[in-house]
């Protein structure tokens, strides 16, 4: 966690604009299905 901790954080600072072009949901896969568990039933 600690080692991916900064790593994290960076992606989603550079990729946070991109976002609304959903890329940054193609190299926040990780994060997409956790919150895709969370969602599960408003998803579905």
């Amino acid at each position: 966690m600690l080692a991916m901790a900064p790593d994290t954080i960076g992606v989603k600072a550079f990729y946070a604009p991109l976002d609304l072009d959903g890329i940054a949901r193609m190299h926040n896969a990780d994060s997409q299905a956790l919150v895709a568990q969370i969602d599960l039933p408003v998803a579905h």
